[in-house]
This record gives C-alpha cells, sequence and structure tokens, in this order.
C-alpha cells in the first residue's frame, strides 16, 4: 500500500512539475505560428503587392510584383513557399495538440520535430532568393529563422523535461 501512495504522489509531482514546461513550451510555439504568419505576409507581398493587399486574401498563382523578379521569386519558388508554409501551419496545430497530451518525462512529440525539418526546408527556399539590398528579403529570412529558433526551442525544452 506505502508502495503505491509513494508511487501516485511521485505521478503527481511530475505531473505538476510538467506544467510549467508545457507553459513554456506553448508559449515559445505561439511564437513560431507569428514568425510563419509574417513571413507568409511578406512573401505575399513580394510576390504580388496587388493581390497581397486584398481582403479577405486571395491565391496569388503567379509572382508579377516589381520585386519578384529581382530577387527570384518565381512562380514555382512561391508555390514551393506556400506549400511548405501550409504544411508548416497544419503541423502547427497538430504539434499544439501534442503539447496538450504530452507529460515529463517524455520525449517531444513527433510532429514537432516534422515541424522543425518543415521550417528548415522552407528556410532552404528562401535563402535561394538574392537578398542583396532589398530589405523584406532579409526581414523574410529573420521571420523564418525565428519560426526554426522557437520550434528548436520548444524542442529543448521538452527535451529538457523529459
Amino acid at each position: 500500500m506505502k508502495r503505491l501512495t509513494v508511487l501516485a504522489l511521485i505521478s503527481v509531482t511530475l505531473a505538476c512539475a510538467s506544467v510549467p514546461v508545457k507553459q513554456k513550451a506553448v508559449t515559445t510555439l505561439q511564437a513560431n505560428e507569428t514568425a510563419l504568419g509574417q513571413a507568409q505576409d511578406i512573401e505575399r507581398r513580394l510576390c504580388d503587392p496587388a493581390k497581397a493587399a486584398l481582403t479577405p486574401p486571395v491565391a496569388i498563382t503567379a509572382c508579377t510584383g516589381p520585386t519578384a523578379a529581382t530577387i527570384g521569386l518565381t512562380d514555382a519558388r512561391h508555390q514551393q513557399f506556400a506549400r511548405a508554409l501550409s504544411t508548416a501551419f497544419d503541423l502547427q496545430i497538430k504539434a499544439g495538440a501534442a503539447l496538450q497530451s504530452w507529460k515529463a518525462g517524455e520525449p517531444p512529440p513527433a510532429t514537432l520535430l516534422e515541424l522543425k525539418a518543415d521550417i528548415d526546408a522552407t528556410l532552404v527556399v528562401v535563402r535561394q532568393l538574392t537578398t542583396g539590398a532589398n530589405e523584406n528579403v532579409q526581414i523574410l529570412l529573420g521571420k523564418i529563422q525565428a519560426a526554426l529558433d522557437s520550434v528548436a526551442s520548444t524542442i529543448t525544452l521538452i527535451q529538457g523535461a523529459s
């Protein structure tokens, strides 16, 4: 009986100990979502400023903006970026749900690792753009890097609690 009581106390303590880690992880993951949303807005403005300004948002199928050709933002790169972000936003939702059921001592949810890999791939696409003197491309790179950093921080937090 004593063992059962001690085991129950340890389980409760571990569950409570994971709450601050979980809160920090959720907050860090929210920073990722913000950075991805900002990156999406910047890329859309670079691709087609006229369509990017419309409310409600409309699909951009071709990069016709004056800056797009200069920086190498082709239709194919835009579509690749859009697909990667769509996947990232989907994984973001799944990672948030997985964090809700995560407990201290468990490995990071697989969706976090998938999200990190997807953002890594997105960063590769963005790095193909000619940065030159274009401030918006630098900001776009910074936003994607910030998203990557926030996911990496979330993973590190969780691994530290494991």
